[in-house]
């Protein structure tokens, strides 16, 4: 069956994912998950990567996936259609992170 999956519904599908793992790992690890050395730069790195960073950033890209839906109304107007391509080429660029999922398309690549 051919894939007929918008970049934007491929990229929702992936945060989703995300997300649920995100939210999974941070009820698992709890509010001190890692107590970093403040004098380690690998330890404030591996810090800044928690659950809650992780959230946030699929929230971000959840939105511009969202923005794209907006402005994808169909209207005429130049304006919105500029705006809307501009994002969907973000959601393209995103979504090459995941290049490796089966359902990635290859013409997707920015």
């Amino acid at each position: 069956m051919p894939n007929t999956q918008t970049v934007t519904e491929f990229l929702s599908a992936r945060i989703a994912e995300e997300r649920e793992r995100a939210e999974g790992a941070k009820w698992a690890m709890g509010p001190s998950w890692f107590v970093a050395d403040p004098a380690s730069r690998v330890d404030t790195y591996v810090a800044s990567l928690g659950p809650d960073r992780t959230l946030a950033d699929l929230a971000a890209k959840q939105w511009l996936v969202d923005r794209v839906r907006v402005l994808d109304d169909g209207t005429a107007d130049q304006r919105r259609a500029g705006m809307k391509d501009e994002a969907e080429y973000a959601c393209l660029i995103f979504a090459a992170a995941y290049a490796d999922h089966p359902d990635y398309r290859a013409e997707w690549r920015p």
